[in-house]
């Protein structure tokens, strides 16, 4: 598990594909009725980004992503994604307290939905019962949890604001870069896909 973050350069944004896949059993009758079971309980994403113009000279733009990509072995080890569309969040709950557990993972809510959070680049805001709070925890940013020192109230809502990543995988062992003109390349796709951790 790396902690390293997939490239960006500054005016060079790839055009990105996000497609949410559930894992959903369907079992049909004879009569046609169907039961419908999920063992999860938010998607995996898979992310396609493609790159118009990779520049291989000053820039070195090709040997940034060519050379993640070769230090990452393809699937074999996942990393962190910077989302541009899902990054932040201002206010959102991530547990409410029980008087005993001390631990709890953050998790962001978007578009009505919850996901846990994969990493977690910048701490904000952090309440507990409707107070602000500003110690009393320490925050494991590689795996996106807070260790509170007391355990908080039971029935106190935990919300917090910030910034996170998102830990993925590229979903093949092969990529492919096309040389188009002197020292300028394009990448039809590169592909990711999310992570689920503990």
């Amino acid at each position: 598990m790396s902690n390293e973050v997939l490239p960006s350069f500054p005016g060079l944004s790839p055009s990105v594909k996000w497609t949410p896949v559930h894992n959903t059993i369907v079992r049909e009758s004879a009569t046609r009725l169907e039961t419908r079971t999920t063992y999860e309980a938010y998607p995996v994403w898979q992310i396609a980004l493609k790159y118009e113009l990779l520049r291989a000279g000053r820039q070195h733009e090709l040997q940034d992503i060519a050379g993640f990509f070769m230090r990452h072995g393809g699937r074999r080890d996942d990393f962190l994604f910077e989302d541009e569309r899902d990054f932040q969040t201002a206010d959102s709950v991530f547990g409410v307290g029980d008087g005993v557990t001390r631990t709890f993972r953050l998790w962001r809510e978007w578009g009505g939905s919850t996901a846990p959070i994969s990493a977690v680049k910048s701490l904000l805001m952090l309440s507990v019962g409707g107070t602000e709070i500003t110690a009393g925890y320490v925050l494991d940013a590689n795996a996106g949890k807070i260790a509170f020192d007391a355990a908080p109230a039971d029935g106190a809502v935990l919300r917090w604001g910030g910034e996170y990543y998102w830990r993925v995988r590229f979903a093949n062992d092969d990529v492919e870069f096309e040389k188009f003109m002197h020292q300028w390349w394009q990448n039809g796709k590169l592909e990711l896909r999310t992570v689920k951790t503990k």
